[in-house]
């Protein structure tokens, strides 16, 4: 039981912030339904799933039994907002320091737009109206900083001077701060972010 009052918190919070549509919930449930044998009524209003309101499917939700395990729905809620993460362009190499090459695991969120959801990151999409200036701004710092993400008021940045190090770039007072490498990062990036742990302020 605790599994599925926990995928049911999931869906909640779900359902609230638009993350999940009432289909995803009723094919839930029709799986459900198929593997037990004396299904409880929760289970069948779940099922109409796509022709019921998210309001009167939260309030279905709610009343599945047991006790939620909470890793297991913060796990669920985060793998929901990872949804939110999009695939986007890089800078084409005619306008980066000649040796650089960009390492492969932003390459792969690039392409794929499949990476864990932190919201206080925003990785930088070559293709948006601003790219190009922010990434002036940071050249003008210094021509061998590669700008691959942005946090608060600051861009981290790739050293292609020094194998990639990642630094923090203030484009307005030039300060840097250097980081740790690539690789260093990036597994922090994915660490820190599965390990988020969401306040599910939900209507009860």
């Amino acid at each position: 039981m605790s599994d599925q009052k926990s995928q049911a918190e999931v869906f909640v919070y779900g359902l609230v912030h638009g993350l999940v549509t009432p289909d995803e919930v009723g094919r839930w449930a029709e799986g459900l339904l198929s593997a037990t044998p004396a299904p409880e009524s929760w289970i069948i209003e779940l099922c109409t799933g796509e022709e019921r309101s998210p309001k009167e499917l939260i309030a279905t939700l709610h009343t599945v039994p047991g006790a939620s395990n909470p890793a297991d729905v913060n796990a669920g809620v985060n793998n929901l907002l990872t949804r939110k993460n999009k695939p986007f362009e890089l800078f084409a190499p005619e306008l980066l320091p000649p040796s650089f090459v960009s390492p492969l695991r932003l390459v792969q969120y690039a392409r794929t737009g499949h990476f864990p959801y932190d919201p206080s990151v925003w990785f930088i999409d070559a293709a948006s109206s601003h790219a190009r200036s922010l990434l002036r701004h940071v050249r003008d710092v210094n021509p061998l900083y590669v700008p691959f993400a942005k946090v608060g008021d600051r861009f981290l940045s790739f050293d292609s001077s020094a194998k990639n190090g990642v630094v923090v770039v203030d484009i307005v007072e030039r300060i840097v701060a250097q980081l740790e490498s690539a690789a260093s990062w990036f597994d922090s990036y994915e660490q820190r972010a599965n390990e988020i742990v969401w306040h599910l302020d939900v209507p009860g």
